[in-house]
């Protein structure tokens, strides 16, 4: 991963997350996985509790299903589906304008993932405008808790943690030490 530009860099085996220093984990099976004709989605694992995802293309109805699905097949694998843990979406390679349906479905699903008391925190950065004044209108309309957060960085993004940071790395160092 290369945060200096904030953009995503498929990462090799052994990556170090620069900003937090915890191991950046990905699998073949994660990446570039194709969610219909214009739509693919990477995801990485960054310590044991940041699930980075990287949406590249234009979402459809369709699609948006399969990306839920997708996700979770890998918070099962990364065993996040009954633990805590914070999400960072990069939004750099998307393209096009999202339908209403599509808008409504991706913010029901963060209402009913924050209501499961797992996600602590979802940070998106490198959004096109468009999606910027989606989550600034949605934030108003719908409390979330937590908010989700638009960023300039991911470094933003942890300095954004303050005490949810502490809560999702605590124990990591000494669970990757056993």
């Amino acid at each position: 991963m290369n945060f200096d530009k904030d953009r995503y860099i498929e990462p090799g085996q052994g990556d170090v997350c620069p900003v937090t220093f915890l191991p950046v984990t990905t699998k073949p099976e994660w990446t570039d996985i194709r969610i219909d004709d214009n739509y693919s989605v990477s995801f990485s694992l960054i310590g044991k509790a940041i699930l980075f995802t990287v949406l590249n293309g234009t979402l459809s109805r369709t699609g948006t299903r399969k990306l839920f699905a997708e996700r979770e097949k890998v918070l099962i694998e990364a065993g996040l589906s009954d633990n805590k843990y914070a999400e960072i979406v990069d939004y750099s390679m998307y393209s096009g304008y999202p339908s209403r349906e599509v808008r409504m479905m991706l913010a029901n699903f963060l209402v009913k993932e924050v209501d499961t008391g797992n996600l602590l925190g979802f940070w998106v950065f490198n959004p096109p405008l468009f999606i910027k004044w989606m989550y600034n209108v949605s934030t108003k309309l719908v409390s979330y808790a937590p908010p989700p957060s638009l960023v300039d960085s991911v470094r933003e993004s942890m300095e954004q943690h303050g005490n949810k940071k502490n809560e999702l790395f605590r124990g990591q160092t000494e669970r990757m030490m056993l």
